[in-house]
């Protein structure tokens, strides 16, 4: 019998998987109960006003039942979405995969709601519940489709939310790490990666969601934050500061200091450039 091989790396990632979807299922029930709270209060309000102030208490049962089921399938949403994952390069083969998800999922919700209100209607009220109302079984299946369908795409958002966060973390911690084994910084722009020595990086700006890198006599536009490109320039060893919430400069480049006359600063770099040197940012050029 062949010994089952570990691979630690693996088992790291799966884990991390794991904690997201743990954190994504956690955001489905608080936003889930958020709502049923808030239509709580209004059916007590509504019931006050109708003469029936104790109509809420059916209300409870019957929205409850179906909170409880809902957060029992959650975990099937989980294993679809890994089964088939929703990504641009797929997305025509997987959405008819997930149409047919949908009404099953609704089906699975619908047969535990209504067992659970079969089941307990008696006990806690008076009479037999009934799902069929005065329109007929099929346009209350179709109804009930109608808003499963709707918390079927909202809990797939808040799982693609969560994965795609995961992500972002993950490129920002394998980048930092790359920079501390390479003094190489990675980059985003656009559809193509950039790699930089970190040490040639001369000045870097925030420009909206983007950020301009000057580095080698060239510019460079990267999809990053400034606080994310700092992270991985300080990992890599360079001796970058920020002079400015939306600046920092390599201090190998930094030429002169000249004052504004307002209390701030501008720095003059190798190449002519100015730069802003605020206050708050001012020891981190051993400016007095």
């Amino acid at each position: 019998m062949s010994e089952q091989r570990h691979h630690p790396q693996l088992e790291a990632e799966q884990a991390r998987d794991r904690r997201t979807d743990m954190w994504a299922w956690l955001a489905v029930i608080i936003i889930t109960l958020g709502f049923f709270l808030v239509d709580i209060v209004s059916e007590m309000t509504d019931g006050t006003y109708a003469g029936d102030p104790a109509r809420w208490h059916q209300f409870v049962f019957f929205d409850g039942s179906s909170i409880v089921v809902l957060f029992a399938l959650f975990p099937v949403l989980l294993w679809l979405t890994r089964r088939w994952p929703l990504s641009l390069q797929e997305w025509k083969s997987v959405l008819p995969i997930y149409a047919l998800a949908s009404v099953g999922w609704s089906g699975l919700h619908i047969a535990g709601m209504v067992t659970i209100r079969k089941v307990l209607y008696p006990v806690l009220f008076e009479g037999q519940y009934s799902f069929s109302r005065a329109g007929g079984f099929w346009l209350e299946l179709l109804y009930e489709y109608r808003k499963d369908l709707l918390t079927f795409i909202l809990y797939l958002a808040v799982i693609y939310a969560f994965r795609h966060m995961a992500e972002l973390r993950r490129e920002v911690e394998t980048a930092r790490a790359e920079a501390g084994r390479s003094s190489r910084i990675t980059l985003k722009s656009g559809g193509s990666m950039i790699f930089l020595d970190a040490h040639a990086v001369d000045w870097a700006r925030a420009a909206g969601n983007y950020v301009e890198i000057s580095a080698g006599g060239k510019m460079h536009l990267a999809r990053i934050t400034l606080t994310a490109l700092d992270e991985q320039l300080q990992a890599s060893g360079a001796d970058i500061v920020r002079t400015h919430r939306s600046w920092l400069v390599n201090k190998a480049r930094l030429r002169e200091v000249r004052p504004t006359g307002d209390g701030d600063q501008i720095a003059i770099l190798q190449f002519g450039e100015e730069v802003p040197v605020s206050r708050r940012y001012r020891d981190a050029l051993s400016l007095s």
